[in-house]
């Protein structure tokens, strides 16, 4: 109750702002108010705030311990995805339910407002931020940092907001050092890509996707992408991300509808080494190549997605 009435007063004071009421922390296993927690604040304040706040971060270094015990290594990444997907699938349903329950006309959206990679950052329980450029993200980071965005994006009727909630030093996607320089993390370019390229419309695509076994989550697929077409801009980009470690992989793609495009650009953030990382010394060591892209003709074309890479693909309609 004293939820709602917090939120009254602030609307009473400004009818204009969105409200956002925090949801669940997590979905890892060992955190037994999923779920639970979720639903008892959708009914409490189901009628008086605009979004639910989640928060997922991913490890795949089971020497790192956070706060519930975990077992995920390298060839679990690619059910990362696969289990933001469940994640979100779980939200949305009891965002769902209490709407039918209370017979609401009104749609809860999502705001994922903490998300990322943390294998090579200094977040420990009980831990200290680490010194100035100590958090490097790998290469391969940045491939995972791709397939969340993809997620997000084949989301976004739901997932209204997703921020990147490290920007410096401590987990962000700048690192800092006392002399004053400043340098991009991998992960900086799929952010850079998704907000310059992702705008428009978000397009379900239909796909059957190569799979790999993990050690610990069956076997899952190893390419995600997502697709935007900008109107104004009369552009189609799509989104891939392939985290195969050891396979290239050729990707068909159908654009059913859109006839014949140019292509304008190929952008890849590849480096032979998964583990490369961009240092004070070596800022410039993984960052995205323009290839040239081929046009679509008939509405089919097949292009190969190297190992552990992430890619954006750009086309204009003729």
């Amino acid at each position: 109750m004293i939820l709602r009435y917090g939120a009254w007063e602030m609307k009473w004071m400004d009818p204009s702002i969105k409200l956002i009421a925090c949801g669940t922390c997590t979905n890892e296993v060992g955190h037994t108010s999923y779920g639970d927690w979720d639903l008892a604040v959708l009914e409490e304040a189901y009628d008086c705030i605009d979004y639910l706040s989640l928060h997922r971060y991913f490890n795949y270094d089971p020497a790192k311990q956070l706060f519930y015990p975990m077992h995920e290594d390298e060839t679990d990444i690619p059910f990362f995805f696969r289990d933001l997907r469940d994640f979100l699938d779980t939200i949305i349903s009891a965002c769902d339910f209490v709407k039918g329950k209370k017979r609401s006309d009104k749609t809860m959206m999502i705001s994922f407002d903490e998300w990322g990679v943390i294998t090579d950052t200094g977040a420990v329980p009980g831990g200290v931020s680490q010194d100035f450029g100590f958090a490097n993200f790998r290469q391969l980071d940045a491939v995972i940092y791709g397939g969340l965005l993809c997620t997000f994006l084949n989301y976004a009727d739901r997932v209204k907001i997703a921020c990147q909630s490290l920007l410096v030093n401590e987990g962000g996607m700048i690192t800092t050092d006392p002399g004053g320089k400043a340098i991009r993390q991998t992960t900086f370019y799929p952010f850079q890509d998704a907000a310059r390229y992702g705008r428009g419309i978000s397009l379900k695509g239909a796909a059957r996707l190569p799979k790999a076994a993990t050690c610990h989550h069956g076997e899952q697929e190893t390419v995600t992408t997502a697709c935007v077409y900008n109107e104004e801009q009369k552009e189609i980009t799509v989104f891939a991300m392939n985290c195969e470690m050891q396979e290239d992989v050729k990707l068909r793609l159908s654009f059913e509808g859109f006839g014949s495009m140019e292509g304008i650009a190929w952008r890849e953030l590849y480096d032979d080494d998964p583990y490369a990382k961009n240092t004070f010394d070596e800022e410039f060591r993984v960052v995205p190549k323009e290839k040239e892209l081929a046009d679509v003709s008939d509405g089919v074309t097949e292009v190969i997605l190297k190992k552990h890479s992430w890619n954006v693909l750009r086309w204009k309609l003729k």
